[in-house]
């Protein structure tokens, strides 16, 4: 299961935030079936209003 997160809560000083100047990194978390997270992956590119897909890189 995947869950979209619109903020990089554990790199406060991201790269991302400084030449984009933006306050959120959108991230995608992967979750098992309990809700614990496995994996968090950062889109940093990716601003504006994209595809679910597109993120997963499907």
């Amino acid at each position: 299961m995947y869950y979209l997160s619109d903020s990089w809560k554990n790199v406060p000083t991201h790269p991302a935030r400084i030449k984009y100047g933006v306050r959120s990194v959108p991230t995608i978390i992967k979750l098992d079936d309990n809700g614990k997270e496995l994996d968090r992956v950062e889109k940093p590119g990716i601003l504006g209003s994209t595809r679910f897909d597109d993120f997963l890189g499907l």
